[in-house]
């Protein structure tokens, strides 16, 4: 079991890697850092507010007792990102990459109305 030990919005210093997504965290972005401790180990893990706020919404937590892993953050991402792409009103491309996926998660869960007419 993971025990937080900090909770902090900081804005970067300098540039970092979510440990969701995997992408940039860029300087002068706030992002959500926290201390934690699992199986006695001490760890600072980092994300973009966006990956967190998603990984709450997507309700990932419930399925995932020893936390979740970059590797379950894009799994679900993936599966709703197939899910729900239809309801997106703006351009889809043909490849999206994993950010663009994210992205347009984020949008669509965000502005449900916008996107369902």
């Amino acid at each position: 079991m993971i025990t937080v030990l900090d909770n902090l919005k900081p804005k970067a210093r300098k540039e970092h890697k979510c440990n969701f997504c995997n992408g940039t965290i860029r300087k002068g972005e706030v992002y959500e850092k926290q201390t934690c401790v699992h199986d006695g180990d001490l760890y600072t893990w980092k994300t973009h507010e966006k990956c967190s706020w998603l990984a709450m919404e997507l309700n990932m937590y419930a399925y995932c007792d020893d936390g979740v892993t970059d590797q379950d953050f894009q799994e679900y991402i993936n599966d709703a990102f197939a899910d729900l792409w239809e309801q997106y009103e703006g351009e889809v491309p043909i490849k999206p990459t994993f950010d663009q996926k994210v992205d347009i998660v984020y949008d669509i869960i965000c502005n449900p109305r916008n996107n369902n007419e």
